[in-house]
């Protein structure tokens, strides 16, 4: 049986490290934020350079920079639970993932100097939200103008960083879903772990 969850692992661990050299855009989805939206705090950052401020609360806009602007500003969540991340002007967050063909975030006021760029080089920057926003009225449930973006590639990444121009990139509630088939194979190796514990206590 040992064997066996060893040979699933190692299957895992192949089919993940076989990825397309580059993924392609399938769709970016920008709508309103659901009004009621839970916030959720953001993965860490493998490595940034500048300044970041990771799963903040609140607002700090006092006329000089490092400033940054909640996602979840107006809601009853600004200055209570709403968490967000801010990557300053001239500075990124890298986030690694496992293996990921989706992304989603709710992104705040957005601008054409923010960019997400996913580990092969493809790239989503602010120029294209910027442009989705005029079919949104309101502009955004949570905050002034934030949106919830959905990301959907054609080929899994193993990570992406966020990076600001500009004043900066705020985020929240960024969310990377495993694909369905690391779903199955985790589920399948987490059934054999138990079919042994299950045998051993026979």
């Amino acid at each position: 049986m040992k064997k066996l969850l060893a040979l699933a692992a190692a299957a895992a661990v192949a089919s993940f490290a076989a990825l397309p050299a580059s993924a392609g855009l399938v769709s970016v989805t920008v709508e309103n934020v659901p009004a009621g939206t839970t916030p959720v705090a953001n993965p860490i950052a493998v490595s940034t350079t500048g300044t970041v401020f990771e799963n903040v609360i609140g607002s700090e806009l006092n006329g000089a920079p490092p400033e940054r602007r909640s996602p979840w500003e107006g809601t009853p969540e600004e200055n209570t639970t709403g968490v967000y991340t801010s990557v300053q002007g001239g500075s990124s967050a890298t986030y690694s993932t496992l293996s990921t063909t989706v992304l989603t975030l709710i992104w705040g006021s957005p601008d054409n100097g923010n960019r997400i760029t996913f580990s092969d080089g493809t790239f989503v920057d602010g120029t294209t939200i910027v442009a989705a926003l005029a079919g949104l009225i309101p502009p955004g449930q949570a905050g002034f103008g934030a949106v919830l973006v959905t990301i959907v590639l054609d080929s899994a990444v193993t990570g992406f960083t966020m990076r600001s121009n500009l004043d900066a990139f705020e985020f929240a509630n960024v969310e990377v879903p495993l694909p369905g088939a690391a779903l199955l194979l985790l589920s399948g190796v987490a059934g054999l772990g138990f079919a042994s514990r299950r045998k051993k206590a026979l």
